[in-house]
């Protein structure tokens, strides 16, 4: 959100900020909130997660109030893009956890989802501009839906286990992690992105996983999963600040 806003020069207004703040917290409640109701079963099998004991009638009505408040950080900007773009948002979320869709057991489809979450959320900040989508932003929407897919790597014991049909229990870890491979490849060959600081965040995240590649073990995909997220937010403030 905050990197649009600096690529395309716009102006925050307390509005504005308002939205980025309820997004920050909301959104997160509500995305997480839903997902660990419907992953309860996952979640107690998987070593990286620890299962709280929680109210699922509570989870779901402040899931609600978060939706409530999500679309007033709409209503109020008077923005008819916004808000079909946070209607996008809180579906996609919703259906990618929650029956009757639930989006992530369907592979491919999963990771996919992924994707068009993070797009619903670019389509926010973009409502501002007068500007067509960038056709590189839709390789790097390419590449959510492959780090999902190696993400999916990780949790393929547990997954299989709940009978969770994501892309790495159907088609195998491996297949997982290549196809994260790939998403990398054709950014950094085809995308034309010629900023030095995202394409070295890509080729840097090719050799973890072109090891795990190799030797898809728990622990290895764990660290490449790790170096993602602390890279990911190094090269964002190098992005917005250098």
């Amino acid at each position: 959100y905050f990197c649009i806003f600096f690529y395309y020069d716009l102006q925050f207004t307390p509005l504005i900020a308002l939205q980025l703040l309820i997004l920050t917290f909301a959104f997160n409640f509500f995305i997480y909130g839903i997902n660990d109701i419907y992953d309860y079963k996952s979640d107690e099998l998987n070593k990286r997660k620890s299962v709280l004991n929680f109210n699922t009638k509570e989870v779901k009505k402040i899931s609600l109030y978060c939706v409530v408040l999500l679309l007033l950080s709409s209503v109020f900007l008077l923005n008819l893009k916004n808000f079909l773009a946070m209607v996008l948002l809180i579906e996609l979320s919703y259906f990618y956890s929650a029956p009757p869709l639930r989006l992530k057991e369907l592979p491919v489809l999963d990771s996919l989802t992924n994707a068009l979450i993070v797009y619903a959320a670019l389509l926010l900040p973009y409502s501002f501009t007068n500007e067509p989508f960038s056709s590189k932003l839709y390789f790097l929407l390419f590449g959510i839906a492959g780090f999902h897919a190696f993400t999916a790597a990780l949790d393929y014991e547990c997954d299989k286990k709940a009978k969770i049909n994501t892309l790495a229990v159907y088609f195998g870890k491996r297949f997982a992690i290549l196809f994260s491979l790939l998403t990398i490849l054709t950014i950094i060959l085809f995308s034309e992105i010629t900023n030095n600081w995202i394409n070295l965040f890509f080729i840097l995240n090719l050799f973890p996983q072109i090891y795990c590649l190799i030797d898809p073990k728990y622990e290895n995909i764990v660290i490449s999963s790790l170096f993602f997220y602390i890279t990911f937010i190094i090269f964002s403030l190098l992005f917005v600040l250098v």
